[in-house]
C-alpha cells in the first residue's frame, strides 16, 4: 500500500554557508552537505562540518538578532 512507506524528511542546509565553505575549500556544495551529514570520514570533513555549524549558527543569531530589531 502506498500509505504504508514511512516518509523521512529532507533536511534543509543553509546555502550561504555552503556557498561560502565551497569558495574557502574548492569542493563542490554535494561534497560539502555530505560531510555535514558524516557521509565522509576524515579531517577535512570534520573540520568542513564544525565550520558549517559555526557558520549556521551565526546566520540565526544575526536573523534573531535583526527580528528583534524590528
Amino acid at each position: 500500500m502506498k500509505g504504508d512507506k514511512a516518509k523521512t524528511k529532507k533536511p534543509k542546509y543553509n546555502e550561504s554557508a555552503l556557498i561560502i565553505l565551497s569558495k574557502k575549500y574548492g569542493f563542490s556544495n554535494d561534497y560539502i552537505r555530505k560531510c555535514i551529514r558524516k557521509d565522509r570520514v576524515g579531517i577535512m570533513p570534520d573540520k568542513i562540518a564544525k565550520e558549517y555549524e559555526k557558520l549556521d549558527a551565526a546566520s540565526k543569531k544575526a536573523i534573531n538578532q535583526a527580528a528583534k530589531e524590528v
